[in-house]
Parts: C-alpha cells; sequence; structure tokens
C-alpha cells in the first residue's frame, strides 16, 4: 500500500514539475531592444518607433524580422541632449535600465540593437552594472562609443554649431552635455572590456569635408573607425579589421554581404558605403542577417 501511494506521489509531483516548466516557458519571450544615437526623442519605452528605426528605410529595404517571429520590439527612448552615462527621469541609463530589468530577465532571452551614441549609453550600461545574463549579443551600427573626433573639436557654440550642422547633429543649444561627453578621452575614460557577450561592430565609411581634416584615418562623417570598429586605441585606422590593432574585449568586426547596403571589402575592410545616419539601418539588416532573415 505504501509503495503505491508512493508511485502516485511521485507521479504527482513530476506532472507538477511538467505543468510548472510548460507554464515557465509559455510566458519566456524574445525581446530586440533598440537603442538609438544623438538626436531622438525621451518619450521613454515604446513597442513602436517608426521615426528612427521603422520598418522601411530610404533605400526601400523592408525590415525582415516581425514581431511574430523572433523577438518583440521594444524601443528605448531617452534625452540625447544629455551625457549617456547619466541616469535620471529621462536620462539614458535609467531608461536602459528599465528595458532590460523588464525584457531580459527571468526566462526572456533579448538582444540588443544601437545606433551611434546609444552604443555609448550601452557599453556603460555593460561596464558599470555588468552583462545582463539573458543578454545574447549586441549589434553596434556606428558605434560612438569611443567618442568622435567631431566632438573634440571645441566646445563653443560659435565653433562646433555649424560643423555639427553640416554633419547630421542639428540641435539647438550645441555644444549641449552629450556633444560634451562624446568626445573620445571622455568616451574611452571607462573600461570597455566588461562585455560578457559579443558586440558585433558595423562601421561606415563615406568621408567628407570638412569632417575628414579633423577626424582621424577613416570615417562616416562624424565616427572614425578607430570607434565604430571597437578598437581599443583613438587612431587612424583605415581597415575595420586589420589584425594589427588591438579591440575591446568582445568586440568584433561583422561585414553582412546582404541586406539594402552590402559591407565593402576592397576599400575600408569589414565597412559599409554608408554614412553615419544611415548606418541606422544598415545596422537593422545585419540584425536580420543574424537572425537568419536575410
Amino acid at each position: 500500500m505504501k509503495s503505491l501511494k508512493n508511485q502516485i506521489r511521485v507521479i504527482g509531483l513530476s506532472i507538477a514539475i511538467l505543468i510548472s516548466f510548460a507554464t515557465n516557458q509559455a510566458f519566456a519571450a524574445n525581446y530586440v531592444i533598440y537603442v538609438h544615437g544623438k538626436g531622438s526623442d525621451s518619450s521613454g519605452l515604446s513597442n513602436t518607433n517608426t521615426s528612427r528605426w521603422g520598418n522601411s528605410d530610404s533605400y526601400g529595404a523592408a525590415h525582415q524580422r516581425r514581431s511574430t517571429a523572433w523577438g518583440a520590439s521594444r524601443f528605448v527612448n531617452y534625452d540625447s541632449t544629455q551625457d549617456p552615462r547619466t541616469s535620471g527621469t529621462t536620462r539614458a541609463q535609467t531608461k536602459l535600465a528599465s528595458a532590460i530589468s523588464s525584457f531580459c530577465t527571468g526566462a526572456n532571452k533579448c538582444v540588443i540593437i544601437c545606433h551611434s551614441a546609444g552604443c555609448y549609453a550601452t557599453e556603460y550600461y555593460l561596464a558599470t552594472q555588468g552583462t545582463p545574463a539573458n543578454l545574447l549579443y549586441v549589434v553596434a551600427g556606428a558605434s560612438a562609443a569611443g567618442g568622435s573626433s567631431v566632438a573634440d573639436i571645441g566646445t563653443t557654440a560659435t565653433l562646433i554649431s555649424p560643423l555639427l550642422s553640416l554633419l547630421g547633429w542639428a540641435i539647438a543649444g550645441e555644444p549641449n552635455n552629450m556633444t560634451k561627453a562624446l568626445k573620445t578621452g571622455t568616451a574611452r575614460s571607462f573600461n570597455h572590456n566588461t562585455s560578457k557577450v559579443t558586440i558585433h561592430s558595423l562601421a561606415g565609411y563615406k568621408s567628407a569635408q570638412p569632417a575628414s581634416t579633423a577626424i582621424k584615418g577613416e570615417d562616416d562623417k562624424l565616427v572614425n573607425f578607430s570607434g565604430a570598429c571597437g578598437y581599443s586605441s583613438h587612431g587612424t585606422m583605415t581597415n575595420c579589421a586589420d589584425g594589427k590593432n588591438a579591440k575591446y574585449t568582445k568586440h568584433v568586426s561583422y561585414c553582412n554581404s546582404k541586406g539594402a547596403v552590402t559591407c565593402n571589402t576592397s576599400k575600408g575592410s569589414g565597412a559599409y558605403n554608408a554614412d553615419h545616419s544611415a548606418m541606422q539601418p544598415v545596422a537593422r539588416d545585419a540584425l536580420d542577417r543574424l537572425l537568419g532573415y536575410l
């Protein structure tokens, strides 16, 4: 009799465990967290953002990944006139922490895709808060995590505003706190070697005057290869994957052979013929490729 009761107890326990497992799996979800760069709104977390990332771009390429496929989209909208390392109601670190605590925990899996200063915010979070256990990897398009030589040019509005306006950083009140934070010495002042997941670095090359006289090496008009490609020193790199210069831990060059803009291996090896702004949809296409949709 005891043996029968024990068997029933074991069977009941097994069923309970299976039900619990199935329930937990049912609530598991995948998320793609988008972190924009300089010049966007601070409206907070949202499920849609057609003004920046969207589902299509100027190249006419549709975003292949859909929320019904791998991962629902979540957008981190923060005050990008402010230092991306700071916290506060509308600041990057607070918004990013909220997204990660909501979508990269428990049974959830997540991927972060960032552009420009959004990658600065992301890498600073990883350096100071650690890498979330459920974060699979980061796609970094035209990363400004290493700063920009353009921000090094000067600190007075009369000097820097016309240049920033010409290059696409036309924001009232320049130079603001974001621009000041983007100085290469400031951006490289924290430890970028702390990520435990791969950061896929995508760089653009489309240098033009007057930026080319101020930016070292190959560049996308705002960020040069030493920053966008994840090199550990600020220099005159003309190749995104030269193997000669050291890179930060877990930073690898990503060269996508498919998508709206393909990687060019003859000039600026491992980079795309796109300027800084155009690298946003390029990064989005790279994510599609990584997830198997291109």
